[in-house]
């Protein structure tokens, strides 16, 4: 069943015959397909590692780790090899680092199957040539079973700013305008403190 069908339900006593027959519909909802609930964290730059987390919906129930795979696509790039790539190879394989199964072991069907896997993309695992303007990348999780499904990952240069390190990270909502901070940056011009700077909350 590809699309909803509608049923129509009969009842009657073989006594009465079909000509008396009550009679109402019911509709056959086909299985749903793969979703991608949700991910984190939805951008990353380019040079630094990025762990990713997702939770990708209504797989088949009885799934394991060895029935599911990822690929990472960087668009737009025409055709540019990952590093240590073949020639022709424009994907880069993800290995899967974790992968829990949420829905409990009364779940039988796609519709109430959940997962959550967890990889990590390399900081050296894409194009150098992409390492100060950034790509638009997608992961495509695909299973054994045929379902496929992806969803997008910018990756921004790393010409980028970007925080290091912020201290302190806690403190008391009485003390957020007396208090001094040590904020270290990436991917700025020397005098960024000095000319333009812009510290925000």
């Amino acid at each position: 069943v590809a699309t909803d069908m509608l049923v129509v339900l009969t009842v009657y006593h073989a006594s009465s015959g079909v000509g008396r027959a009550a009679a109402t519909n019911i509709t056959v909802l086909p299985p749903p397909e793969a979703t991608v609930d949700s991910y984190f964290p939805q951008k990353g730059t380019m040079g630094s590692p990025v762990t990713v987390s997702a939770t990708v919906g209504h797989l088949d129930p009885a799934l394991t780790s060895a029935s599911l795979s990822l690929l990472l696509f960087v668009n737009g790039t025409n055709g540019v090899p990952f590093p240590g790539a073949g020639a022709t190879a424009h994907y880069l394989a993800l290995a899967l680092e974790d992968f829990v199964q949420l829905h409990g072991t009364d779940c039988k069907t796609t519709r109430c199957a959940r997962v959550s896997v967890r990889f990590t993309i390399g900081a050296d695992q894409l194009p150098a040539s992409l390492l100060e303007d950034g790509a638009l990348c997608s992961v495509r999780v695909s299973t054994t079973t045929g379902d496929v499904v992806s969803f997008p990952l910018p990756m921004e240069g790393n010409r980028v700013p970007s925080f290091v390190s912020v201290d302190p990270i806690n403190l008391d909502v009485d003390r957020v305008s007396s208090t001094d901070y040590t904020i270290i940056m990436r991917n700025v011009e020397a005098d960024f403190c000095a000319v333009g700077g812009v510290v925000g909350g």
